[in-house]
Formats: C-alpha cells, structure tokens, sequence
C-alpha cells in the first residue's frame, strides 16, 4: 500500500494509522528527515522505529546522542555496514560470505569451489564425515542460481557455492580445506573516498593493514590525508595508463573500489586482477549483479542497500529470532 504525502505531516501519520504500526522504517535520502520522523513516528504510537543515517560517526558516540532516548530504537548506516562485510572478507579472503552470529561463536560460511579444491568430487554429506570433531557442518550448495541441502547428494563441481555452519574453530580449516590457504591480507588498496571507502580505510589500517587509498579528486584527497595520517592517501585516477602499476599494484593483496560509480569500480577490479591482485571487492549499485559475480571476474560485489534492507528485515522476524543472515 503506498501513499503519498509527508512523513513529516501529523494529519498523514494519523491517516496510515501510525499507532498500530509494529514497525517504522524511514530510510529517505536525509538524514535529518529520517531522525525526525521517526522521533514523530514513536511518540505517535509506533511500536519499533529505525533510521537511516550516513554518517556512521553518529553510530560511534550514541553516549553522547542517546538516540533510544528520543525514541529512536536502532539507526542503520549502509556504508558501516558495507566496511564491515569488507573487513570480514578481507580477514578471511577464501570465503564469499562469513557472516557471524551468536556473539561470534559461529559464523555462516560461503565458500565457491575450485578446480584445485580438496571438495571436488565429494558431497555435502562426505564433507560432514571429513570433520569429525564436528567443527563445521555443510548446510547448501547453490549451483545455477538454484539451492540444494545435503539430501540431495550432488557431488561437487568447480565454480559451486557451498555453505557451512561453522564454530570460531572451524573456520581456519575450513580455510584450509578449500583452498589450501588461511594467509591474511595485510596490503590493500581502496579506490575512492566515499564514506564506505574511508571507513573501510580507517577499518583496516586499524587492523595494521598496510593501506593506500586512491582519490581522484585533489581537494577531497588533500582532506582524506588530514583525516587518515596513518594511510597513505594518493591524488589519481585509477584509468590512466600506468597508474596502477606506478604505485605498487603487483604487491597489493586485495583492491577494494568504492567510488561512487558502479561501472569505474568494475574495471578498477578488473585492471587489478590483469595484475595478479588475489582478492578484489566492488561497490555496485544494481542488484541484479550478485548472481554474476564471478562472471565479471570481480571476487565480491557489495550493494549498500542490499545490506541495509538485509539488516532492516531482521527487526520484523519473530522476537525469538536474535539475527538473520
């Protein structure tokens, strides 16, 4: 059901029936607008309210701004979201997905198998018996955009996705299972200095990732070397004959691209693995990208809303339900 009108006019809330509402999402392109109207929405009989915000900083000092006390219940920033999900891949590069749950004592983990893989051949029930400690256990497998469980007893080919349940233990050997690798990144490049691409910066350097960010905007490039005095932050464009391999491309771990062009992000991503880059994440736009991933050549596509939404949806299961992946 759509209606048009403000969120912020009391006569439309009221004409919606705010009051019976269990959930209130504001996810405009304001921020300010979103803060408002779900303040409004909660004092007007909302049940749960959330707000999009993009500077994920507001989510860093809730002491200060005490958001559950206006009534605000969870704030959601896409580009936070968005470098975290970088920061677990790049920390576990052999996996498509690790998403953790239960306090980070379990995680969901997607792996996409290769030819030189110790699961070619194999089932999803063969691999159970492979762990005897039980330390991981084989939930799907996605081939041709269809999802298959463990009764089905395919065997594995190359370029499958398969899915794993497994403990904080287990994800070392499944690493290892895989690809025979549990190396971690420690050199990267980020392309772009949008909000996801400095937080990803900020995240990693932290993390003693040795960090060069790439901006092709000299004002904006200027600020980002004031702002991040611990990456190295260079004035460039990515397209250029030569750039890359001039600052250092062939000793890069991973390249993460996260301009505000989905398109400059592919082929930033694609230069990068014409020069050996082991692991490369672009930010996309469109959704219908994800099932194409490997197609493109590209390791990981990332969309912001996705996430959000992923995260959003979380708040209208059963009250039972801690997180959804």
């Amino acid at each position: 059901m759509v209606f048009n009108g403000s969120a912020l006019s009391y006569d439309n809330l009221l004409a919606i029936g705010i009051a019976e509402a269990d959930l209130f999402v504001a996810v405009t392109a304001s921020e300010e607008m979103n803060l408002m109207v779900t303040i409004l929405a909660k004092r007007m009989g909302a049940k749960r309210v959330i707000a999009r915000i993009r500077h994920h900083k507001l989510t860093l000092h809730d002491d200060v701004f005490r958001f559950h006390d206006l009534g605000i219940d969870d704030i959601v920033s896409p580009d936070a979201l968005a470098a975290s999900e970088i920061e677990i891949l790049l920390e576990k590069r052999v996996f498509t997905d690790l998403i953790p749950f239960a306090k980070n004592r379990f995680s969901l983990a997607g792996l996409v198998v290769k030819r030189s893989d110790h699961m070619i051949g194999k089932t999803l029930a063969q691999l159970s018996y492979t762990n005897p400690a039980f330390l991981y256990k084989p939930v799907a497998l996605v081939r041709d955009e269809k999802t298959h469980t463990a009764l089905d007893n395919l065997t594995l080919v190359e370029d499958d996705y398969v899915y794993f349940l497994t403990s904080e233990e287990g994800v070392p050997i499944l690493s290892r299972l895989a690809h025979n690798s549990d190396r971690l990144i420690r050199r990267t490049m980020v392309v772009g200095g949008s909000r996801a691409g400095i937080e990803t910066a900020r995240r990693l350097q932290e993390k003693r990732h040795r960090v060069t960010l790439v901006e092709h905007d000299r004002t904006v490039a200027e600020n980002l070397a004031v702002w991040l005095p611990d990456v190295m932050v260079i004035h460039g464009n990515v397209r250029e004959p030569g750039f890359l391999a001039e600052h250092d491309i062939d000793e890069m771990d991973a390249l993460i691209a996260a301009t505000g062009d989905p398109e400059l992000n592919m082929v930033a991503c694609l230069l990068a693995k014409k020069h050996n880059v082991p692991h490369t994440v672009a930010l996309v736009k469109d959704v219908n990208y994800h099932n194409l991933t490997h197609e493109f050549g590209v390791d990981k596509l990332i969309n912001k809303k996705m996430l959000a939404a992923d995260y959003i949806v979380r708040h209208v299961k059963n009250s039972n339900v801690i997180s959804v992946a």
